[in-house]
């Protein structure tokens, strides 16, 4: 193989790897940074089953806002520039919903600012408040306990990685082979073997 192929092939997959290797695609959370309100879960009321939902400004000027339970309507609505507004969801005893909150705006269509899957944990014959495993099953920011990096960052890890090795593999092995031949055709003597025919 000469220089040109190897080289070639080389740059088709190691840069490609490279680039899968270090991803420079802004995280969902820089991406969070822009919504015009954050969304917070309260803890439910076992007198009313409802759930609290908290959306807090964050910019200076009014955003609109639609809540959803199961992709339901439950309320529409605007919240005042650096105001805060409470909706409240209705969620029955001994069951989960997912509350989703979008920003609305003329502009564009709807954009989700954030979603919470929420179990109402309140006993059959209860008052005041839920027991506290309202959000997720015990986490008190909303989300689910920390359990390792993602797996599509890890896959796209190991998969730039492959490919810079497969890289560095097809560049080696292209430098052996194929090996130098002779400029003429390969001839073998034949010859008698010592003590044949005798």
């Amino acid at each position: 193989m000469t220089t040109g192929n190897r080289l070639a092939l080389s740059l088709l997959l190691m840069p490609t790897g490279a680039m899968i290797l270090f991803p420079t695609a802004a995280s969902a959370d820089d991406l969070k940074e822009n919504d015009p309100f954050t969304m917070t879960v309260r803890e439910q009321n076992c007198d009313t089953n409802m759930v609290p939902v908290l959306l807090e400004s964050n910019s200076d000027y009014a955003a609109g806002f639609t809540v959803e339970k199961d992709d339901h309507l439950v309320e529409r609505g605007t919240v005042k520039a650096r105001r805060s507004t409470t909706v409240y969801v209705p969620i029955p005893r001994g069951r989960s919903a997912s509350i989703q909150v979008n920003h609305v705006s003329n502009e564009y269509d709807d954009k989700l600012v954030d979603a919470h899957r929420v179990y109402n944990d309140c006993p059959r014959h209860s008052a005041g408040w839920g027991n506290g495993r309202w959000r997720n099953w015990g986490e008190g920011d909303g989300h689910l306990p920390y359990t390792g990096p993602p797996a599509d960052l890890m896959g796209k890890l190991a998969t730039g990685a492959g490919l810079v090795l497969m890289g560095g593999i097809v560049w080696w092995y292209g430098s052996i082979w194929p090996r130098q031949t002779p400029d003429g055709p390969l001839t073998r003597t034949v010859g008698r073997r010592p003590g044949a025919g005798e």
